[in-house]
């Protein structure tokens, strides 16, 4: 299936309200467009497991999004709870899908953390002085992320618990902040991306 996210207008009694909604259709044409049936307000970005079973939706009001996954087969929703007042979004599987980066705000600055896909309770940093638009390297252990000023690579280690073993800066950053719309490239023969 192709899903995709779209402007819902609704008309109140003193003005017109948008709010997002989750749409799914067919690949092969065989059916009509439908929302996808998950309790989610106002669902902001969303991303799919490895294996095509999980998205990882963030949802809510403005500057205060949380994170939910909701599994595609039986449409079950479990909500990751973050601390009160974060904006949680950007997530994305690893390749493995065992783990989860997302971009948290904490006291008003975004940084990037990653958790196992069953407890962002034990998620951790992996940015400092501010990080964005988190992508997961093929190897699984190498995250890419924009700082204020510079691609970066952190080296992960990822056992019970994830710790970074190294953040490398890659060039400087000329893009935009916040921008998800990246494609990374590695060549394994430069050892460089």
């Amino acid at each position: 299936s192709l899903y995709w996210l779209e402007e819902a207008d609704s008309t109140g009694a003193s003005e017109a309200v948008s709010a997002r909604r989750l749409i799914r259709q067919r690949v092969d044409g065989l059916s009509l467009p439908e929302p996808v049936p998950v309790a989610l307000e106002r669902p902001h970005t969303f991303a799919f497991s490895p294996d095509g079973t999980t998205m990882a939706v963030s949802f809510g009001g403005e500057a205060a999004h949380r994170l939910a996954l909701v599994s595609l087969p039986d449409g079950r929703v479990r909500t990751m709870a973050g601390r009160p007042a974060q904006d949680l979004v950007q997530a994305v599987f690893s390749p493995d899908g065992r783990w989860l980066a997302y971009t948290a705000r904490v006291a008003n600055e975004y940084e990037v953390h990653v958790a196992p896909t069953d407890s962002i309770q034990l998620a951790v940093p992996v940015s400092v002085d501010g990080g964005n638009a988190p992508m997961w390297a093929a190897d699984g252990r190498t995250l890419l992320y924009s700082s204020r000023t510079h691609m970066m690579a952190a080296q992960l280690g990822l056992a019970a618990t994830v710790s970074v073993t190294a953040r490398k800066e890659l060039f400087v950053n000329v893009y935009r902040g916040g921008a998800a719309d990246r494609n990374y490239d590695y060549d394994r023969r430069a050892g460089a991306f």
